[in-house]
């Protein structure tokens, strides 16, 4: 598709309508759930600025596709030093020339255009909110100076979690402009996939990898990336295994770590214990395997993974020093829906998987269940996100007034 079929005729103002504009360097897939649900707005005219093509191999969304009935407007990203920095030509141009009523960025501060398009846009009157993560931990220097300054230059921020919310909030930027908005993958998808639970497919997929399938199993769903730490897993399995204790563990998802993972477990002889199932994109199967597990584990940053889990009706663990953490560890709820342990400490992890045993052990499957449906089905969904950003619009024009 070209740049000029790209970018689409602007709409005019329409009475009683709101005019908006999303800028993203590119707008991921999985952006997909939630942009739609913005889109069933009907006070919401909505405008969506990106590169058509991420910088990596995630994938994007289709301006012909799914979301074809919005408006687009294409922006070439340029990233400069390395990847650290980025300017998005075509981007102020839009802004200077615009008839939005109000903008949402995504807050990175190291998008130079960003920074200089705030600055048009305040100066044309036009209020504009960042989403981002914001500070999740107490940091001070520069770092937080430049964020600090950038935030400033907008009307609010959407964040991700309460942490972030907290942390900034006690540095002295205004409450009235933080605003949670939580995160979320595809809900109506896990809704409806979750739904078709099969105590018999349970069986058959602990059948199928594991000697001892009544063992309780865990699962990590993800990239074998260093930073998951999930060489942490293959020792806490044998720790406990040496304690009397069995669990199984199924791996799934591809990574640079696969190879010394398999060494490992091959050393401490789990290979039983412990399997590798590989990258899966069929959402079905995922919803299938996570819900065949007890647990899902995650040793280091926990991020989309919990929601993903706790939507599909499986508790998740996960480290407690949440300076550390991605937002999403603030679905989980210790000893209701998940557990977590002292970060990098294998013998709390592995204490922890006792504790979670027991506590659940007299648990029916649909209690469990229940439980972790409850904090995505409130908080952490596609609905709840488009219905507070819209509330939050709604505030912030009448303020503009």
């Amino acid at each position: 598709m070209n740049a000029q079929k790209f970018i689409k005729t602007l709409p005019l103002r329409i009475d009683k309508q709101i005019n908006l504009a999303i800028i993203y360097h590119y707008f991921a897939h999985y952006r997909l759930p939630v942009l739609e649900e913005l889109s069933h707005a009907e006070m919401l005219n909505i405008t969506l600025l990106g590169d058509q093509k991420s910088d990596t191999d995630i994938p994007t969304i289709d301006p012909d596709g799914e979301l074809s009935h919005l408006h687009w407007y294409s922006l070439k990203n340029h990233w400069l030093l390395g990847g650290k920095l980025l300017w998005q030509g075509n981007l102020l141009r839009y802004c200077i020339s615009s008839k939005d009523d109000i903008f949402i960025f995504l807050g990175s501060a190291y998008y130079i255009t960003t920074w200089l398009a705030m600055f048009i846009l305040k100066i044309r009157r036009k209020p504009v909110l960042l989403w981002t993560h914001g500070v999740t931990n107490d940091q001070d220097g520069f770092n937080w100076k430049l964020r600090s300054f950038f935030y400033g230059i907008s009307n609010g921020v959407l964040l991700y979690g309460n942490k972030a919310k907290e942390v900034m909030a006690g540095k002295g930027y205004p409450t009235s402009e933080l605003h949670v908005i939580y995160n979320s993958v595809d809900h109506k998808k896990q809704v409806e996939y979750r739904n078709r639970y099969n105590p018999s497919v349970t069986k058959a997929i602990r059948a199928e990898f594991f000697e001892n399938p009544g063992d309780p199993l865990l699962i990590f769903i993800g990239r074998l990336t260093p930073q998951k730490k999930l060489q942490m897993l293959p020792e806490v399995i044998r720790k406990l295994k040496d304690q009397g204790e069995s669990f199984n563990l199924l791996l799934v998802g591809d990574g640079p770590e696969r190879s010394n993972l398999t060494e490992q477990v091959d050393a401490l002889d789990l290979s039983a214990q412990i399997k590798f199932y590989g990258a899966c994109y069929d959402e079905i199967r995922v919803s299938e395997l996570v819900q065949a597990a007890d647990m899902c584990i995650s040793p280091g940053e926990v991020g989309l993974t919990a929601i993903t889990a706790l939507g599909y009706g499986t508790p998740v663990i996960t480290h407690d020093d949440f300076n550390h953490q991605m937002p999403e560890y603030e679905a989980i709820v210790s000893g209701y829906n998940g557990m977590f342990f002292e970060r990098d400490n294998m013998t709390a992890l592995a204490d922890q998987l006792i504790t979670w045993k027991d506590i659940t052990k007299d648990m029916s499957k649909d209690e469990i269940r229940t439980r972790c449906f409850n904090r995505i089905d409130k908080y952490y969904n596609p609905s709840y996100q488009a219905t507070t950003i819209t509330e939050i619009i709604q505030s912030q024009l009448k303020n503009n007034a």
